[in-house]
Order: structure tokens, then C-alpha cells, then sequence
């Protein structure tokens, strides 16, 4: 019984609690030169809360990943809601923000793009234009 106790409590941490999420950058001639081993940061824009599994809170503490020679890394875990992106190159920072939904696949980055125009952004991506 204790062993089936043990087995289930290690299934159980093994399951994923968000998405894993891919980001392949290029610049605009589609070449990685200017990225390769440059760095990124995925800075949550949405409120505190709970994660859909109900048992964490989430806070919005920012994280910062290496790129590797291709241009890419992986963040795993990433729970639902909105990010801002920063993509730090050799002469510009690239900023771009993304809506992840409530999964625990396998995405790209590029799938969850948010496009408009600047102005405030909101908890669920959408920008508010001042003008």
C-alpha cells in the first residue's frame, strides 16, 4: 500500500501544470545571427491568481531565458494569461506580447501573438487607445 502511496504521489509531480511553449525568433532577413546567445524575458501581465489546477498561486514574477544558437528557447509551465516579451538583440530590444490559454501541450509562441496598437494594456491582452 505504501508503495502504491509512493508511485501515485510521483505521477502526480510529474504532471505538467502549463503549456510549454516554444519561441523561434529571426530577425528580418531571416537569420539568427543577431540573436544567437542573446537573452529574453517573459514578464507576466496579468493579475495574481490561482492556476487552473487550482492548488498554486500565481504570481508576476519575471523570468529570463538564454537563446540558444538556432534563436530559440523553450519556457515551460507557462500558465494561462497574458505576457510581455522582451528579445534582446545586438542593437534593439524587440518587445512583443502573447496570450497563452489554459493547456499543458506544446506551443508556439508565434501562435499567440497580440497585435494592435499601443496604448494600456489589459488583463486579457486588449489595448486600450488613449487617443
Amino acid at each position: 500500500m505504501k508503495l502504491r502511496l509512493l508511485l501515485l504521489s510521483c505521477l502526480l509531480s510529474l504532471t505538467a501544470f502549463g503549456a510549454d511553449v516554444v519561441f523561434n525568433l529571426t530577425d528580418f532577413l531571416t537569420t539568427t545571427d543577431a540573436l544567437k546567445r542573446k537573452q529574453a524575458m517573459i514578464e507576466p501581465q496579468s493579475t495574481v491568481k490561482g492556476n487552473s489546477a487550482g492548488n498554486l498561486v500565481v504570481t508576476s514574477e519575471r523570468r529570463f531565458y538564454n537563446l540558444g544558437t538556432n534563436g530559440s528557447f523553450t519556457a515551460t509551465n507557462m500558465v494561462d494569461g497574458v505576457y510581455r516579451v522582451h528579445v534582446y538583440g545586438i542593437s534593439y530590444t524587440s518587445v512583443f506580447r502573447i496570450n497563452i490559454p489554459a493547456t499543458n501541450g506544446s506551443l508556439f509562441a508565434s501562435d499567440y501573438l497580440i497585435s494592435g496598437s499601443p496604448g494600456i494594456d489589459t488583463e486579457d491582452g486588449q489595448d486600450l487607445d488613449l487617443e
